[in-house]
């Protein structure tokens, strides 16, 4: 019988003759942040993202490896790491360019994304960084306003007072026609050349360049009266009392006669005057004139009036006798 024995075995191995692998990955589990792998006396573990060591129980700064792009922040945790990114960039290391604009920062223009940042192109009349600052073309040279015309800036834009003989948006356009301006009221433009023309005017207007009334009163005489201008002709509008087509007729105001009493009448300019007879007056002789009134009898006499003259009839005086004692 041989003599028995034993065998002290070391810690990854086991049995009588130490011929047994100790599998550590299902005794103890030692990967601490991985996964397990079982060898001859021994194990190797296959750590999980961020982890390290032989027990991957260990934390990688991943910090130290700069994994945040484009200027990113890089902040360490365990067993992972993340990173604060520049406002034009995102993604979990700052690699995705962020589209600015899709925020529409151009006010007045398009917007063009670019690498970290974006450009716009303005629309005419507007500059600076987003296109919201309007351009003052009236200061820009040359001017804007051709042919001497009057610039006014807007917004994003400007306007142009043309002179005369121009027109356009920027007074460019040789207007060439004198007539377009209507200047022959009461007649008609007639075209000379691209800066000159001539009026037909109208019977009763005269003129080259503008058509005027004619003055049909210049050599009238409304004796009586005064000349009212008309189209291609005149009238005159007499003074009361006359008629005529110059107011040379004096209206004979005693036709018919409106004196009374057989009186004369006596025309005169708008008017008449009768020349009544004794004992009558008044404007048309209508009035009998009373001799009597007031009474020109003295000592209570009574007044006999006709109708040139009156006579008195006097009071007999009352004789009062003495009587004798």
């Amino acid at each position: 019988m041989q003599p028995d024995y034993l065998c002290l075995c070391l810690e990854t191995w086991m049995g009588k003759d130490c011929e047994e692998d100790v599998d550590e990955c299902t005794t103890s589990n030692p990967c601490v942040n991985g996964v397990c792998n079982n060898t001859d006396g021994g194990y190797s573990c296959t750590c999980d993202s961020g982890w390290t060591g032989m027990n991957c129980d260990e934390d990688i700064n991943e910090c130290d490896f700069f994994p945040c792009q484009n200027s990113g922040t890089c902040n360490n945790t365990l067993g992972r790491f993340f990173c604060t990114c520049p406002p034009v960039w995102t993604g979990s290391n700052c690699q995705t360019d962020a589209n600015e604009c899709l925020a529409d920062p151009c006010l007045n223009g398009r917007c063009q994304n670019v690498a970290g940042n974006f450009i716009c192109f303005c629309n005419v009349g507007w500059t600076d960084t987003l296109c919201d600052v309007d351009v003052n073309e009236c200061n820009l040279l040359p001017p804007r306003c051709k042919n001497n015309g009057t610039c006014t800036n807007t917004q994003g834009s400007f306007n142009c007072t043309c002179p005369p003989g121009f027109s356009g948006p920027t007074c460019s356009e040789d207007i060439r026609d004198p007539c377009s301006e209507m200047p022959c009221q009461n007649g008609n433009c007639s075209q000379l050349s691209s800066t000159s023309y001539i009026c037909v005017c109208d019977p009763g207007y005269t003129g080259m360049l503008e058509c005027t009334l004619i003055d049909n009163c210049r050599n009238v005489s409304c004796g009586n009266g005064r000349c009212v201008e008309g189209v291609n002709s005149y009238m005159c509008d007499c003074d009361e009392g006359f008629v005529g087509s110059s107011c040379e007729v004096n209206i004979n105001d005693c036709e018919p006669n409106p004196c009374q009493q057989n009186a004369t009448c006596i025309d005169q300019i708008n008017d008449y005057f009768c020349n009544c007879p004794d004992g009558y007056s008044g404007k048309n002789c209508e009035t009998d004139i009373n001799l009597c009134d007031p009474n020109p009898c003295e000592n209570q006499g009574t007044c006999n009036g006709t109708f040139s003259s009156y006579t008195c009839e006097c009071v007999e005086p009352t004789i009062h006798r003495a009587k004798l004692l």
